[in-house]
């Protein structure tokens, strides 16, 4: 069904919508309406959760004025509805958000996509090393503890260099403590961004996910 979606994002009053919106869990549900119109089944059916669940948070999302009916579908018996965001998007005033500074906010947000990274990390690392014998961990301290894997063989590239060979999985993890002039973090920054912008406009077969950070380090 052709329905118009909104260009401006939606500027939020509600206490309880705007910490509803703060929760990535919840914010899950509210997802595939956010770009465009979809019925109730078409979102449960997206997002592998039962009709009753999305139902469920359809109606709620109603009630605080974070979904609205686009369009309803005659047909023989019930219509079907149509639903979308009132905006593209949402403009949340800070003081609106309950028992939060931003440190509690970026935590919140990051701990789905920490945890999928790390799931996804762990089992790729076991299924590489399925295929090869002998293997053990190694923790050692340089700059800062780190972490690797390598053959008891002593034969071959580590763990973190064997990713890097052609027939490994495109996996990689790294933390380093780096000590920088003011204008050598600066380059580091911007090349980090214009990479992952680089690589955020590929339209490619596979779906990874990568976190790029990089920040000061407060005494």
């Amino acid at each position: 069904m052709d329905i118009d979606f909104p260009d401006s994002p939606c500027t939020i009053h509600n206490p309880e919508a705007a910490n509803l919106l703060t929760d990535p869990r919840v914010l899950s549900f509210l997802s595939p309406f956010m770009d465009r119109a979809c019925t109730v089944k078409m979102a449960h059916e997206s997002l592998g959760v039962s009709s009753h669940t999305m139902l469920y948070w359809v109606n709620k999302f109603l009630a605080l004025g974070l979904l609205e009916v686009g369009g309803v579908q005659e047909r023989k018996g019930k219509p079907i509805k149509w639903y979308r965001t009132p905006g593209r998007g949402f403009v949340i005033p800070l003081p609106l958000i309950p028992n939060s500074t931003l440190e509690d906010l970026l935590l919140r947000h990051d701990e789905p996509f920490n945890a999928q990274l790390i799931g996804s990390l762990v089992k790729t690392s076991i299924d590489t090393l399925r295929h090869l014998n002998r293997w053990e961990m190694l923790v050692w301290k340089e700059d800062t503890l780190r972490i690797d894997m390598r053959s008891l063989d002593h034969e071959g590239p580590g763990f973190h260099e064997l990713l890097l060979t052609p027939e490994s999985p495109a996996m990689l993890f790294e933390l380093a403590q780096l000590q920088l002039d003011f204008e050598e973090a600066k380059s580091f920054q911007k090349e980090l961004s214009d990479l992952l912008r680089k690589y955020r406009q590929k339209k490619g077969a596979g779906q990874y996910l990568a976190r790029v950070a990089l920040a000061p380090l407060q005494k």
